[in-house]
């Protein structure tokens, strides 16, 4: 950035009483910081150094001199090198010398030999290597000075001619600045104006310099340092560093060049620097301010750079710049942040019918971001590849399709990348049907009192099978007849079979009284007939239908007749039967659907003799003190969880046996969100990117018709690890001059990106337009052939306006593009042309027949030069007819008559 001063006025006046001090300000900025310079305005003479004036012999004079500087110089006349001072003849007349009258010829000089003074020269050079430096020393004096240059004591003699070129940038190489002598020669020397140019300066023309005037009055010399920089070259240890998350990492800067320089250590668009000994850019201090609190990095006196903690926001180029008045050096250093996998399941334990397909699946991340491979831990760390063709790694998922019993087991997740491994479990469980071992017989015969015992064996079945008896549909339990054996056997001590009851009645009368038998007043079916006053009533298998009062009758003659031998009336006897039954459920619970949280109340009725015993159970594990048995016998479930769903057992049984009941307990869940995993990896190596994160409607899941959960399983973040490349792209030409320009700043390459392609500038012939060019004709072409061989013929010939062709407006050709002259030489043979015919002649007779003419003549063209006489004859003659004559006879009628017949006719 070139310097500008800062002022609001062009000049300023001061006013001080002598030996007060004077500040003066001069505000300058610019890049690198400029050099500032004070220098005070000399007196200026206005005018040539000596002018030669004559006078005449006692005539007055006056003589000009204007000077201006700053403060106002005073004028000071000389006379033949004596100062003249004001009197009678002599007057100063502001800045004017007034002499009243000349004696003699006189040659004056407003300043006579006056020693030099160096007006304007340099303080101090300070250059870049490489670049061309012009030194500039104003002097004043009369005699005009001679100006000469040292170095050091030495003078500079060499010449060389003036440039304003850069020959060698700042930045070029130690190779080329050693071989300048190549380029070229001087690289040091006196122009024609009297300047001292370096081109290009070099390191060894550092050193003291100085300007020396002199003229006949004396000499003046200015001394001035010249100093050349170096810009920095700087250089890391390494090209890259590798480290994982909580690690630290240590970048060592070094930098060489010009004493005055600093490093400046930047990460992206981040930059730590001292705090102590530079300024943070405005837009960097909100993140140095929190990496100084966090204590995540700190500077080395010797330019180290080093992080502690090192977070994977880290990761990026790091580039040390040393910068000074002549320039930047920079090296760059790739942090890559690796993070050890992190893994986890989606669920610890897997549960999956034998024939289904099971699918595993595992999460990792990490940076790079981990591969994902799979293994058995219960089989020796058995790695699961698909050369099964039931196995499929797809992503983070293994599938098994279908699963078998002896997929079962364990299973290992491992995520790995450049910084580790990690690893989860998860169970696979295979659920199976059971399988029995041997089928029980369908029929066995025992005897009354004998000991059963029935075998079950499963042979598989996962979970493991749990084994039931049932009697004809009745679930059977222990009791001190039933026997249930761990292995699976039942065991049934004295088995009873079902006993017949027999009622005896005999009866004594005359006649010998028959038997009848009633029960409850109503007379029983089908029993047998009595024999001598003796019946029997027997019972097979008695029911509880068969219970009630038995009353025998003995009827005789007499007593149905009311008369009774020996017995007065019938003779009755009455007995009471009870019968014993075994238990059944004439009402049993009722399955039910209920929202988790809800009561659910479940009946069951049952009868039996003796009056059956009640039980409530539930399919698998314990009654728990949510269960209550309700005074009626219901069972309550108060607060329904899902681990209630199952099957609810009502179970009766007295001494002749037991009887069940089941029903469904299904527990209607709302689905309910997992915790958030943890966000992914970023979509993007470099700029705008995505992280997502999911949760899963697994905590519960809804089942039997659950709500589903309420709101979003996945969610996104933007994220950028780092920004892209940017390449360079042209902006649009500027309108056309001499040549025109673009700029590499649509848009400015960043971040690695490729600079611009092409010409920064370009050039290309113009016009300001076409000048005017006048046609002209080419040459005459050939003469056509004559258009006839004899008599008047035409030829002619053609020219064109194409040599050039009229352009930018110029004048068309002049005169015709086209010639034609008469051509041929003998007369041509006209050959004989008939006229037309004339009209026909009258007819040579009035009546009867005669002839008529016509005739044509041979001038149509007439015959000349040898040409041929017409052909055919020139008249033409034809018959023609009038009237009959009129034939005069005598007055005989009959000829009369045939005469007017005739007319007639």
């Amino acid at each position: 950035e070139p310097p500008t001063i800062e002022t609001e006025e062009e000049s300023q006046e001061f006013e001080a009483a002598v030996g007060e001090p004077v500040v003066f300000e001069c505000n300058a900025s610019g890049e690198p910081p400029p050099v500032v310079s004070w220098n005070k305005v000399p007196p200026v003479l206005k005018g040539p150094a000596e002018e030669r004036v004559e006078v005449v012999s006692g005539r007055p004079i006056t003589l000009e001199c204007t000077a201006s500087g700053i403060p106002q110089p005073t004028n000071l006349w000389r006379f033949d090198e004596e100062i003249l001072i004001e009197g009678e003849n002599i007057k100063f007349v502001n800045e004017s010398l007034f002499i009243e009258s000349f004696g003699i010829s006189h040659s004056l000089t407003s300043l006579a030999k006056e020693p030099p003074t160096i007006e304007e020269g340099p303080h101090e050079v300070v250059a870049v290597e490489g670049e061309v430096v012009t030194v500039f020393c104003s002097v004043s004096g009369n005699p005009s000075p001679k100006i000469t240059w040292h170095n050091e004591g030495s003078q500079i003699t060499e010449k060389m001619e003036e440039t304003e070129e850069v020959v060698l940038k700042s930045s070029v190489n130690e190779n080329i600045l050693n071989d300048i002598g190549s380029i070229r020669k001087p690289t040091r020397g006196l122009l024609a104006s009297g300047a001292l140019q370096f081109s290009p300066i070099l390191v060894n023309h550092a050193g003291n310099y100085s300007c020396v005037a002199d003229n006949e009055a004396g000499s003046a010399k200015h001394e001035f340092p010249v100093s050349v920089l170096l810009p920095p070259k700087v250089t890391l240890d390494l090209s890259s560093h590798v480290t994982t998350v909580g690690g630290s990492v240590e970048f060592f800067c070094k930098a060489k060049g010009s004493s005055s320089f600093y490093i400046l250590m930047e990460e992206r668009e981040n930059s730590y620097t001292s705090r102590a000994r530079y300024e943070f850019h405005q837009k960097l201090r909100k993140l140095l301010r929190k990496l100084f609190l966090s204590k995540e990095f700190q500077i080395m006196s010797n330019g180290t750079l080093v992080l502690h903690h090192v977070t994977l926001d880290m990761a990026g180029s790091y580039t040390c710049s040393a910068r000074n008045p002549a320039g930047v050096g920079e090296d760059s250093q790739v942090l890559t942040v690796n993070e050890l996998p992190k893994v986890s399941v989606a669920a610890k334990e897997i549960i999956v019918a034998a024939g289904e397909n099971a699918e595993l699946e595992c999460f990792a991340e990490g940076q790079p971001k981990p591969s994902i491979s799979w293994s058995r831990p219960d089989l020796a760390g058995l790695e699961i590849t698909p050369k099964d063709s039931r196995i499929q790694l797809i992503d983070n998922r293994l599938i098994i399709s279908p699963v078998i019993s002896e997929d079962m087991g364990t299973y290992q997740c491992t995520g790995t990348n450049r910084a580790g491994s990690e690893s989860a479990n998860l169970a696979l469980v295979v659920t199976s049907v059971p399988e029995i071992k041997e089928e029980l017989d369908e029929e066995l015969t025992l005897l009354l009192g004998e000991t059963i015992t029935l075998s079950c064996t499963p042979i598989s079945g996962y979970p493991p099978p749990e084994i039931i008896w049932r009697k004809e549909g009745r679930l059977l339990r222990g009791s001190s007849r039933v026997h249930l054996a761990t292995n699976g056997e039942i065991v049934i001590d004295n088995a009873k079979g079902m006993k017949s009851l027999t009622l005896t009645c005999e009866a004594v009368g005359v006649p010998t009284p028959s038997i009848s038998w009633l029960l409850n007043g109503t007379e029983v079916d089908g029993a047998p007939v009595s024999e001598g006053g003796r019946g029997q009533l027997v019972i097979k298998r008695a029911a509880k239908s068969d219970e009630g009062t038995y009353t025998c009758v003995a009827t005789n003659s007499a007593g149905y007749r009311k008369a009774v031998a020996g017995v007065k009336g019938a003779a009755e006897a009455v007995s009471l039967l009870r019968v014993t039954t075994p238990p059944k459920i004439i009402e049993g619970p009722t399955s039910k659907e209920v929202e988790v949280g809800q009561t659910a109340v479940f009946d069951c009725i049952a009868e039996g003799e003796p009056k059956p015993e009640l039980q409530w159970s539930v399919a698998f594990g314990e009654l728990h003190d949510r269960y209550k048995t309700l005074t009626n016998g219901s069972l309550q479930l108060v607060a329904v969880q899902v681990e209630d769903e199952g099957q609810v057992i009502c179970q009766v049984f007295n001494e002749l046996g037991e009887d069940l009941a089941k029903a469904n307990i299904t527990v209607r869940v709302a689905g309910g969100w997992s915790s958030w995993t943890p966000w992914s990896v970023c979509s993007t190596v470099c700029g705008p990117g995505k992280q997502i994160r999911q949760r899963f409607c697994n905590n519960p899941a809804p089942r039997n018709g659950g709500k589903e959960c309420v709101g979003e399983g996945v969610t996104s973040r933007p994220c950028e690890d780092t920004p892209c490349p940017v390449n360079g792209g042209w902006s649009l030409w500027e309108d056309w001059s001499k040549c025109r320009k673009r700029l590499c700043n649509h848009p400015v390459p960043l971040h690695g990106g490729q600079p611009c392609e092409g010409p920064e500038k370009e050039e290309k012939p113009c016009k300001m337009r076409e000048c005017p060019v006048d046609g002209s004709w080419s040459d005459w072409s050939e003469w056509t052939p004559c258009s006839r061989t004899c008599g008047d013929a035409l030829k002619q010939r053609t020219r064109i306006c194409n040599s050039p062709p009229p352009q930018a407006g110029g004048k068309d050709c002049i005169g015709e593009g086209l010639e034609v002259m008469p051509c041929g030489g003998n007369p041509c043979k006209i050959d004989g042309g008939w006229s037309d015919w004339s009209e026909w002649s009258d007819c040579s007779v009035t009546c009867g027949e005669g002839i008529q003419y016509r005739r044509r003549s041979c001038d149509n063209p007439a015959p000349v030069n040898g040409g041929k006489d017409c052909e055919g004859p020139n008249t033409e003659e034809e018959i023609c007819k009038h009237r009959i004559c009129v034939v005069h006879g005598s007055y005989d009628h009959c000829l009369v008559s045939n005469f007017k017949y005739l007319l007639v006719d």
